[in-house]
């Protein structure tokens, strides 16, 4: 005859290695987890590495763009006012950008812009401006060997 008080130890022998495995598959659950992050963390790590040189070159040309642009209309108007070029960038007094100090200068000599690019291989790119037959201001782009990523649409229409 079966004893009640063995079938106790029965059930608890019985349940002590379901709570061991419980412990032993929690343990699993975390590693694997733990893996998961570590393999989700070198992937964006490795995405970090090519995306931002992108996007500092986008940036780059952005401002570029920027600083050409404003410094092509104060030609323009100066051009328009006193009937000649502008021989340097004082005339003009064209604002840099915050974002722009210490990486682009703007020198003029006669109304061509040359900008100089500090970080940026090639460094100098010289927008010339002339006037065409029917009166208007027309710009061409000398890019002196700066990457076509760096350069204003102008640029890429004259090349």
């Amino acid at each position: 005859m079966i004893n009640i008080n063995d079938l106790k130890l029965v059930e608890e022998e019985q349940q002590a290695p379901a709570h061991e495995e419980a412990g032993v598959s929690k343990s699993r659950s975390y590693k694997k987890l733990l893996m998961l992050l570590v393999v989700l963390a070198m992937i964006a790590g490795a995405l970090a590495v090519f995306v931002r040189p992108v996007y500092e070159t986008h940036v780059r040309a952005e401002i570029i763009s920027e600083v050409i642009s404003a410094t092509r209309i104060k030609v323009e108007r100066y051009a328009r006012e006193h009937r000649s070029w502008p021989m340097s960038a004082s005339e003009i007094k064209t604002p840099m950008p915050e974002r722009a100090k210490g990486k682009i200068s703007i020198e003029i000599d006669n109304g061509v812009i040359e900008l100089v690019i500090s970080d940026v291989p090639g460094k100098k790119v010289r927008f010339s401006p002339s006037v065409n037959d029917r009166g208007y201001i027309v710009w061409k782009c000398d890019h002196g060997g700066v990457s076509q990523d760096y350069l204003p649409a102008i640029c890429a229409r004259d090349n």
